[in-house]
């Protein structure tokens, strides 16, 4: 059975200051303002990216294969039409970051800061969310295989249009969450969280 695969990596990189748009990387480090405010079609392979600081940045068609991205900066980056594969966030600020429409693959993001991100419309295949800020994040008519969200603030995430059939939420929190009714069935909770999808469903249990 497949898992859910790393990025494999290089032993040594060549030290890259900018990237440009219509560009392929390989085996290359990026860090600090590593690029220009609106790119596109930027591909990277066997590449790490550290401490970089592109908060608003435009990455159209952005596609990566055995990738780590760690410590960075990425607050509202659009990186809508992406296609990440073998990619690991870590430890980095993607509030407002854009995935819609995009296609996401063995892709981990941990201990991310990702409050008002959006995936919507995207397909994504062996993802996972560890210890991320997930609150207010939209997850709008997702497409996916193999998701798995552990120990998130999901509070007032949107699921709407989302097939939830055996998405396990059980060790995550949420006050509330956006969801579509018909869509709903199978979605896999705690005691405390089904009393609080029922709230949300406007039944109200003495």
């Amino acid at each position: 059975m497949k898992k859910l695969m790393a990025p494999t990596l290089p032993t040594h990189f060549s030290s890259v200051s900018e990237v440009i748009s219509e560009e392929i990387y390989d085996g290359i480090s990026l860090s600090g303002n590593f690029a220009k405010k609106s790119n596109q079609n930027i591909t990277l392979r066997s590449s790490h990216i550290t401490n970089g600081q592109v908060a608003s940045v435009q990455f159209r068609n952005f596609s990566t294969t055995d990738v780590l991205i760690e410590n960075t900066d990425l607050s509202n980056v659009d990186f809508s039409g992406c296609s990440l594969q073998k990619t690991a966030f870590k430890n980095c600020r993607l509030m407002g970051a854009n995935f819609s429409e995009s296609y996401l693959e063995d892709v981990t993001f941990t201990d991310c800061q990702m409050d008002f991100s959006a995936f919507n419309y995207t397909k994504v295949k062996f993802i996972s969310f560890t210890s991320c800020q997930l609150k207010e994040s939209e997850f709008y008519a997702l497409t996916w295989q193999n998701l798995t969200f552990k120990q998130n603030d999901l509070t007032k995430a949107s699921f709407m249009e989302t097939k939830l059939d055996k998405l396990d939420l059980t060790h995550n929190t949420f006050e509330s969450l956006q969801f579509s009714q018909a869509l709903m069935k199978g979605v896999i909770l705690t005691p405390a969280q089904g009393i609080i999808f029922l709230n949300l469903l406007g039944i109200d249990i003495q």
